[in-house]
């Protein structure tokens, strides 16, 4: 099934990568391995980017050149 549309997909994206750099930024190594919360938060960030862009590979394959 083709995604929502591939802007939204793009958005998603875009949101979940600002999140990772503007929350990375907060960090330290030492507090993100004691904090268990953040580690979640973090991966399940990068599942999104990477479900993302898996859809747009698998419908919109000329998006990666």
């Amino acid at each position: 099934m083709p995604p929502r549309n591939l802007a939204s997909v793009l958005d998603d994206v875009i949101d979940s990568a600002n999140f990772i750099s503007v929350r990375r930024d907060r960090l330290t190594l030492a507090l993100f391995l004691q904090d268990e919360e953040a580690q979640t938060m973090f991966e399940r960030k990068f599942e999104i980017v990477g479900e993302a862009l898996g859809l747009l590979r698998k419908h919109a394959p000329e998006t990666f050149g």
